[in-house]
Parts: structure tokens; C-alpha cells; sequence
């Protein structure tokens, strides 16, 4: 995810009218992320923006196909958060 991060770019794919809702605590962060904010007195916000915690790839789901989705990525033994929702 890039040029915008994760807020923006996960804006640019869902409807007009919608918005969505990221819990930033729903996922651990590595603590690279934690050394950098601390030492570097980076913003939590340029951290989300420049950084995305972390995070590289989103999926944006109908809720009815969130367990398919699960069962895949467990098939496929890829970690996963659900990190927010689109309302």
C-alpha cells in the first residue's frame, strides 16, 4: 500500500457516501515500528500514513464472504487481521 497509505488508499476503493473504520489495535505491530516512532519522534499519524504499521496488502469484503475468505487464507496458512469496516 502506497502513495497515501493505508486511509487513502482504502478510500479510493469503496462507494461514495461510504467510509471506513480502521481499529489501528487490532493487529500487533513489529516493533521496528514502535523504535521508530519512539527514537525518530515520528507522529502516530505519519506513522499510519508512511508506515501502515505494517500492514501490506488489504482485502475490502462483503461481509457474507469474510468466512470463505478466511478458510482460504487458514488453507493457505497466511496470517490475516480484520482490521475495521466499511459503513
Amino acid at each position: 500500500i502506497t502513495g497515501g497509505g493505508l486511509v487513502e488508499n482504502t478510500e479510493r476503493v469503496i462507494e461514495d457516501g461510504q467510509k471506513i473504520r480502521i481499529d489501528w489495535d487490532s493487529w500487533e505491530w513489529l516493533p521496528i515500528f514502535e523504535l521508530i516512532m519512539s527514537e525518530g519522534n515520528v507522529p502516530i499519524d505519519d506513522m499510519r500514513r508512511s508506515f501502515n504499521l505494517g500492514l501490506g496488502l488489504v482485502f475490502v469484503v462483503d461481509p457474507k464472504h469474510v468466512d470463505s475468505l478466511s478458510s482460504h487464507l487458514n488453507n493457505l496458512q497466511e496470517g490475516y487481521s480484520i482490521i475495521g469496516e466499511v459503513y
